[in-house]
């Protein structure tokens, strides 16, 4: 049985029986826990791309806890994930400005704001605005990966 720890990052998980599928679970789950923090933090005006660091911690976190492990491949999961929702999480955040900005002259439903989003991010007013806010969540997601890749290459190494 092998043991993994890292104090700075929240603790031990024993490497016993493995469940990758649970991993994606719980991946999942905590890269919708940061998406929340960005949503608010863009709904009160606080610049949300430093959620992109939450996004991917508690996804690689959800990960670990459900897997029961902490392997390179369970990081780079995470990682995809995180990705994933960080999408989706822009997509929402603009779908809820294009909503609150129609819905006062039109009847719009927020599933057809975030309909209209690659229509109104893609024009040439937006784009650079839209494709901004993606490329500095990608940047932070990659900085809040880094420690979580550090550990898991700095254990395999041992391990060999």
């Amino acid at each position: 049985m092998s043991k993994l720890s890292d104090e700075s990052l929240g603790g031990t998980i024993m490497e016993t029986h493995t469940n990758p599928a649970l991993g994606v679970i719980g991946a999942i789950i905590g890269a919708l826990l940061g998406a929340v923090l960005w949503v608010v933090l863009y709904q009160i005006g606080i610049i949300a791309s430093v959620a992109g660091i939450a996004i991917v911690f508690c996804a690689c976190k959800g990960y670990a806890l459900l897997s029961k492990s902490e392997k390179l491949g369970g990081v780079v999961t995470a990682i995809v994930i995180s990705v994933v929702v960080l999408v989706a999480t822009v997509f929402l955040c603009w779908s809820m400005d294009i909503y609150n900005e129609l819905n006062v002259e039109y009847e719009i439903t927020l599933l057809d704001a975030f309909l209209l989003v690659p229509e109104i991010a893609f024009t040439a007013d937006f784009i650079v605005k839209f494709v901004k806010e993606l490329l500095i969540g990608l940047i932070l997601i990659g900085v809040g990966a880094m420690p979580f890749l550090r550990q898991v290459i700095h254990y395999d190494k041992n391990i060999k």
